[in-house]
C-alpha cells in the first residue's frame, strides 16, 4: 500500500474544497478512501479515475494527491472531515458508503490497509457497521482482519481475548459465532515488504468451526 493525502479545487476557488486520505492497492491500482464517519476505507471508483486519469477530469476540478509515509498518516486521519448530513449530497453519500460496508470487496479496515493498531487513535472494535462488514464477508467465507502488529507477544493475545469477550460481535444475526486467529501476512508498506501480525476474524457455522478451530 501507498498512502496519499487528496485535496480538491474547482475553477471557481482558489482555496482547496475538500481533503481527504488515500490508500493504492499497488497490486490491484484500486483506491480506497478514508471515511471518518465509518472508520474505514472504501473503494472509490472516482477518486480513482482522478489518480490515474487526471486529464480527463481537468473540466470538473482537479484533485492534486500527495504522496505521504504510514507513519505521516496516523496524525492525518483525525484530521480528515466527517460528512455533514446537513447537506442533502452528502446525506446521499454517507447512504452509499454504508451501502458499502455490507457488501464484500468495497470495503477495507485500516489493519488491512497495513496501519498497525498500536499508533491509531481509535478501537478498531467500536467501527461502525464493523458487524455488517463482517458477516457481509461471512457469507464468502472471508476473513478480516481487526488489529495488525509488528511482533507477536502479550498484546496480541490481549486483543484476541478482547474479541472473543465483544458481546456485540460474538454472534451473527444467523447464531454463527465469531472464529478468532493470528497468522504472519506479507504487507508491503510504502514500498518494503514487512512480515506483520494480523488478527483475523470471521462468522462460521459451528461445522466449520470445529475444524478450523480458533489459533490462540
Amino acid at each position: 500500500m501507498r498512502f496519499f493525502k487528496g485535496r480538491f479545487e474547482s475553477d471557481y476557488s482558489g482555496e482547496p474544497e475538500a481533503y481527504s486520505l488515500h490508500a493504492l492497492d499497488e497490486e490491484t491500482e484500486e483506491l480506497y478512501t478514508y471515511v471518518q464517519d465509518l472508520k474505514s476505507w472504501n473503494r472509490d471508483r472516482l477518486l480513482a479515475g482522478h489518480f490515474h486519469f487526471p486529464e480527463q477530469y481537468e473540466d470538473q476540478g482537479q484533485v492534486t494527491f500527495e504522496e505521504v509515509s504510514r507513519d505521516e498518516v496516523y496524525g492525518l486521519l483525525d484530521q480528515v472531515p466527517r460528512l455533514d448530513q446537513r447537506i442533502q449530497s452528502q446525506r446521499l453519500l454517507a447512504a452509499k458508503l454504508e451501502g458499502q460496508m455490507k457488501r464484500s470487496g468495497q470495503v477495507l479496515t485500516s489493519a488491512e490497509v497495513g496501519l498497525l493498531t498500536g499508533p491509531l487513535s481509535q478501537r478498531p472494535t467500536a467501527a461502525p457497521f464493523l458487524k455488517e462488514m463482517l458477516e457481509s464477508r461471512g457469507q464468502h467465507r472471508r476473513w478480516s482482519t481487526i488489529f495488525l502488529y509488528e511482533e507477536d507477544g502479550p498484546t496480541r493475545r490481549k486483543a484476541i481475548s478482547t474479541l472473543k469477550a465483544n458481546k456485540k460481535l460474538k454472534f451473527n444475526s444467523r447464531g454463527h459465532e465469531l472464529a478468532v486467529r493470528h497468522k504472519t501476512k506479507r504487507y508491503k508498506i510504502d514500498g518494503e515488504k514487512q512480515n506483520l501480525i494480523a488478527i483475523e476474524v470471521k462468522y462460521m457455522p459451528p461445522a466449520e468451526t470445529t475444524k478450523e478451530g480458533d489459533k490462540p
